[in-house]
């Protein structure tokens, strides 16, 4: 019988972090015991992610000796605008919110006198009047080859007697 719940019977903060503190498995034979975050593809993960991310992200805005013009996340990607001289301090900072979750930081390139950074595939330039052009974004290692729809790879197929 599956357990349902009211909206005044809902599970309480400690259900959830009793499920999230009880994470265990398996591997070659030896049972495992996860002291932090959440089980991989377990079906509330992305959301628990989120939800941590929000917190750190607030307390950070919040509590940070430098404040960026802004800051946009999606998912685990940030892209904050700050002075040069900033950098290191905001950095350190957020790192300091919570030692299981360390941000890393990548700098603007420039080429041909125009500032660029990668966002989410997305190449972002400032433009000489401070406006932004946004381009798209391919890695070094993209070889713009894709496979076929109907290739022989992605084609499932059983016999039935």
């Amino acid at each position: 019988m599956e357990e349902s719940h009211t909206a005044d019977q809902r599970p309480s903060p400690g259900s959830t972090l009793l499920l999230l503190h009880n994470s265990y498995f398996v591997c070659k034979g030896t049972q495992y015991h996860q002291v932090s975050g959440c089980a991989m593809g377990s079906p509330v993960g992305a959301v628990i992610a989120e939800l941590v991310m929000q917190e750190v992200e607030e307390k950070a805005l919040e509590t940070s000796p430098v404040r960026p013009k802004w800051w946009c996340r999606y998912v685990d990607d940030s892209n904050a605008c700050i002075k040069r001289d900033g950098v290191e301090v905001f950095h350190s900072h957020l790192n300091s919110i919570n030692a299981n979750i360390q941000f890393t930081v990548e700098m603007p390139t420039t080429t041909m006198g125009k500032n660029s950074i990668a966002f989410l595939d997305t190449n972002n330039t400032v433009n000489e009047d401070g406006k932004i052009e946004v381009g798209v974004y391919c890695k070094a290692t993209h070889t713009s080859k894709y496979l076929d729809f109907i290739h022989t790879a992605q084609r499932k197929t059983r016999e039935l007697s």
